[in-house]
């Protein structure tokens, strides 16, 4: 599975936005973070490849600090690696910061609700990936799911 065109252009768009927003706040300090999840597993393929072109769209078309983007692929995606990551970016963000998470890869359902599949077989249902985005301490966050 890779990105199509219309998928990047919207992402793209949506990740122009959100950093020229920027511009009412540039006596602020900003940091660029990003958080890229990419799982090649349960039948999907191009998932890690689309996270490949996102770190190089983020840190060679937006300016993100490359240290400042974590990939998760593959068997490193797993329920309590990516629970770390979003639990750093909580830590870490502050409310002028600039802040993409990215998924790509197998999504299912727990009842009615939408789920990501990590790499380990656990399920992390909308809601809770909703309540840990939230926590983020700024109104300038990006979640791109592609699953």
């Amino acid at each position: 599975m890779t990105i199509g065109r219309r998928n990047f252009l919207a992402a793209l768009g949506a990740i122009y936005w959100l950093i020229h927003q920027g511009v009412a706040v540039a006596d602020r300090p900003t940091t660029k973070r990003g958080l890229l999840i990419g799982i090649n597993q349960f039948g999907i393929l191009g998932a890690t490849t689309d996270v490949l072109l996102q770190r190089e769209l983020l840190c060679n078309r937006f300016g993100f600090p490359p240290a400042e983007v974590v990939a998760l692929t593959d068997r490193q995606a797993t329920r309590e690696a990516i629970e770390a990551a979003i639990n750093n970016l909580i830590k870490v963000t502050k409310p002028t910061d600039i802040a993409v998470v990215h998924f790509s890869g197998h999504g299912t359902t727990v009842g009615d609700e939408p789920a990501l599949l990590t790499a380990d077989g656990q399920i992390i249902p909308h809601s809770t990936l909703e309540l840990w985005l939230r926590a983020i301490n700024t109104d300038r966050l990006l979640c791109v799911i592609d699953a």
